[in-house]
């Protein structure tokens, strides 16, 4: 047989002498490379896939002039500070971008103050931001700090409003409604009662439950010591603070905000 078909051994791949093509014994015709359409995604589905690609790009090194925000360990540091700056932030949180970016957004112009942030450690390991549970509530015991919570949870519900930078994703900070629950014994019952009372008078939706209606809301809490709780009905749960972090940062950056990392020591 091998004779007969002009003498090419089997599996050698080539076509038998004086074929045409086409035969059985002929190998397949290489395949032309075409670009195949992009898969049809739900709507529903485009809102997540836009976010989870925003946080990737987050996460992820940056190479060369491409994109990515997060550096690990060992590369070389970032861009190398302005000669001058007219305020320094050390510290690049959540508090200390949302320094630097209100410094901008009040001031209203691109170019006028110089504004800094110096964060010693790009990868966030230790950062209070990212390790903390991202809450926020309305009960506090201080006028001041009820004003300043009530002011961040409006904020946070139009982040998009505040924050949003043209081009990019809608930011979605996965907000989860729920009611901080403060509890007192009987021999702080009437501070807890003269704490709600304020917090309603500066616009705090908060209600008073007896035991009996505690038991009935949570039924595995043990009230045989509690005399009254108070309990957020709005503007109380948690959220992700690493979406806020960046949210701030990218915000604060295309205002005009410099950037490096570094560490800050007093002479």
């Amino acid at each position: 047989m091998q004779g007969l078909l002009g003498g090419v051994p089997e599996g050698t791949g080539g076509a038998p002498e004086g074929c045409q093509g086409g035969c059985q014994l002929c190998p397949p015709p290489p395949q032309s490379l075409t670009a195949h359409p992009p898969p049809n995604i739900p709507a529903e589905l485009k809102p997540g896939l836009s976010r989870l690609g925003q946080i990737l790009k987050d996460q992820l090194p940056a190479w060369g002039d491409g994109w990515g925000s997060w550096t690990p360990p060992g590369t070389p540091p970032g861009p190398r500070p302005p000669e001058e700056a007219d305020v320094v932030v050390v510290g690049g949180g959540v508090v200390g971008w949302s320094v630097a970016y209100w410094l901008k957004a009040l001031e209203g112009q691109r170019h006028g103050m110089r504004v800094l942030v110096v964060e010693r450690d790009p990868t966030y390991s230790q950062a209070s931001t990212v390790l903390s549970v991202g809450g926020i509530r309305q009960q506090f015991s201080l006028p001041e700090n009820i004003r300043m919570s009530r002011f961040s949870a409006s904020f946070l519900r139009n982040i998009n409003e505040h924050l949003g930078v043209p081009n990019e994703p809608p930011i979605d900070i996965q907000f989860q409604p729920s009611g901080y629950l403060f509890l007192a014994p009987p021999q702080s019952a009437a501070r807890l009662e003269a704490t709600v009372q304020l917090q309603r008078e500066e616009g705090v939706q908060v209600a008073l439950l007896s035991p009996p209606q505690l038991k009935a809301k949570f039924p595995w809490i043990d009230t045989e010591d509690v005399a009254v709780a108070s309990y957020g009905l709005e503007n109380e749960g948690w959220f992700d603070p690493w979406t806020l972090l960046n949210a701030f940062r990218r915000k604060a950056t295309s205002l005009g905000v410099h950037s490096c990392n570094g560490e800050v020591r007093g002479e």
